[in-house]
């Protein structure tokens, strides 16, 4: 049989495995909850990464932001002169317009028309530089030369049209667009502060 105080000890002994236990315990909740919390900040590290190469993207020539993520500062050939380019300029009729209405609804319009567009410019070989409100501006032959140019501009022009078309019979929609586009020397500028 154990003396008295031997089970006055075992109790007291108990008690700070108890607290031990529950310090432990609280140990691992504050981890895991720090543990969560830098989780969430590295998501949002990653989001705002994602909108950021969105906007550049958006903005400016795939290649233009490529050396721009490299490093470069202050592109050199921003002001030396292509020779054989194209440019492409078009833009909803009526866009401003119809805005006044519903604005959601526009903006769901020029995001499916602009993504199409985009497609329809990829496939020809030209290169979506700016999209402003009703706009679309695309390149081809900068910042690399492409020998026939007028032709894939000219490509991506009439399947735009082409996209309208499809676009209005499938939404019972009667929008037109604008499309111009000249060919010859350009000189670009990117600003880059």
């Amino acid at each position: 049989m154990l003396p008295l105080f031997g089970f006055a000890k075992l109790r007291h002994l108990e008690c700070e495995c108890i607290e031990l236990s529950k310090s432990r315990m609280t140990i691992r909740t504050k981890l895991f909850s720090m543990l969560a919390s830098l989780c969430e900040q590295i998501q949002g590290i990653k989001n705002y990464y994602e909108e950021n190469e969105r906007l550049l993207l958006s903005n400016l020539l795939v290649s233009i932001v490529n050396r721009l993520k490299g490093g470069e500062d202050g592109i050199a050939d921003a002001f030396e002169t292509f020779e054989k380019a194209s440019v492409m300029f078009a833009n909803i009729v009526g866009c401003t317009r119809m805005s006044a209405g519903v604005p959601p609804v526009v903006v769901g319009v020029l995001n499916q028309v602009f993504t199409a567009f985009g497609r329809i410019a990829a496939e020809s070989g030209v290169e979506k530089v700016k999209m402003i409100g009703d706009a679309y501006i695309a390149v081809c032959g900068l910042p690399n030369p492409v020998e026939d140019h007028p032709k894939a501009i000219a490509e991506a022009a009439l399947g735009m049209v082409e996209e309208m078309k499809v676009y209005n019979e499938r939404n019972g929609m009667n929008i037109s667009i604008r499309v111009g586009f000249n060919c010859g020397p350009v000189v670009p500028r990117v600003r880059t502060r």
